[in-house]
């Protein structure tokens, strides 16, 4: 309706009639429904009948209100577009942390509005020895608690058939190590590899495996006789690194990971693994990060048979050796291979320290300054 012209409504309905001046006036409720197509804006006129002419004046309030909100709303975004949110108080507005994907045992740190940083996850400030289990297999079953009575369970390949028991005693031997160790932390490390068993990884099927044995015994209660009384149990000391899909990515991603949960580098990093990948890990891949041979200790537990080493050597040592970081040829293809979901890594977030070994892909070795280096 325009005070000036001629307009139109959806519906015209009269409320109120009277008289004035010898002139019959009726008051109408306009339904305008120019402004939104489901939702009807009332507007109120009187309308003198027989002339068509309109001698109130059109109440517009909602419209107006509605187009001062749109109008102040898009200069608000048109300035945070420009300028960011006012410095120093990012943190406040938005803040994320690392997703819990084992329902108890992959927690990441938390964050702190008032302190405006993250903060290491309760209990685990005081770690500082790493103990990683690189994931081989991944289990597609439905019963944890005896999963390796039936080895269809798992998903494995033609070499790895007689290896089932060695995995499994890697995850054993690694919560014993941990309850042996108070400040340690252990990190089940492997992707979600394997297509044929969905989108699980390797290190969450390792973790619930163990929290199915009831952690082997160790899972010991606060108030028993450990020499720290604050100590976490074992169960809250084993987390998970989802995204390896290598060993050099087990060590690599574990040690990021690692600081995102305690907000400190390991001082200390131990291996679980088969005994004849031990030369891989201690030489090749602690090497290739320059780490201290001082601070890294491997354990091998399970068998090896001729076929194994001889692929070993083929397939990990071989390669590696010339391509230390796992940028080209065979090793490029294998982890390409091993990612059937797509799945993107998060890191180096939680460890900007180590971005520019992350981003390396020489054939020698990384030469810039890592948190490790001697002083």
């Amino acid at each position: 309706v325009d005070s000036g012209g001629e307009g139109q409504c959806d519906d015209m309905k009269t409320i109120d009639t009277r008289s004035t001046s010898g002139q019959t006036r009726r008051v109408y409720t306009i339904v305008h429904h120019s402004i939104d197509a489901r939702d009807g804006v009332g507007v109120s006129a009187v309308v003198t009948e027989g002339h068509g002419m309109v001698h109130g004046r059109i109440v517009r309030k909602q419209i107006w209100i509605i187009i001062a909100f749109i109008f102040g709303f898009s200069w608000f975004g048109i300035i945070v577009g420009i300028f960011g949110f006012p410095a120093g108080r990012t943190s406040e507005w938005i803040a994320a942390a690392p997703l819990d994907l084992t329902g108890g045992g992959g927690g990441g740190a938390s964050f702190s509005a008032s302190a405006g940083k993250l903060q290491a996850r309760a209990g685990l400030e005081k770690a500082k020895h790493l103990i990683m289990v690189a994931g081989h297999t991944v289990f597609k079953g439905t019963d944890y608690a005896e999963p390796g009575v039936d080895a269809q369970d798992w998903v494995l390949l033609d070499y790895q058939s007689k290896q089932l028991d060695s995995y499994l005693q890697h995850i054993r031997v690694a919560v014993g190590l941990a309850a042996e160790d108070e400040e340690s932390l252990v990190l089940f490390s492997g992707g979600a590899t394997r297509e044929t068993a969905g989108p699980r990884s390797e290190a969450v099927s390792y973790w619930l495996y163990a929290d199915a044995q009831d952690w082997f015994g160790y899972n010991r209660p606060k108030n028993s006789t450990a020499k720290d009384k604050t100590a976490l149990p074992v169960r809250e000391r084993v987390h998970t690194e989802e995204f390896a899909r290598d060993s050099f990515q087990n060590l690599l991603f574990s040690i990021c990971r690692f600081k995102q949960l305690t907000l400190t580098y390991p001082s200390k990093i131990t291996v679980v693994s088969l005994p004849f990948k031990e030369n891989r890990f201690h030489t090749l891949h602690r090497e290739a990060l320059r780490l201290p041979s001082s601070a890294f200790s491997f354990v091998g537990v399970g068998d090896a048979t001729p076929e194994a080493v001889e692929g070993e050597r083929k397939n990990s040592v071989v390669p590696f050796t010339s391509d230390p970081y796992g940028c080209h040829g065979s090793l490029k293809e294998k982890r390409e291979g091993r990612n059937p979901w797509n799945v993107e890594s998060p890191y180096p977030k939680g460890c900007p320290e180590l971005r520019g070994l992350f981003e390396f892909c020489g054939d020698g070795i990384y030469p810039g300054p890592l948190p490790w280096d001697r002083k």
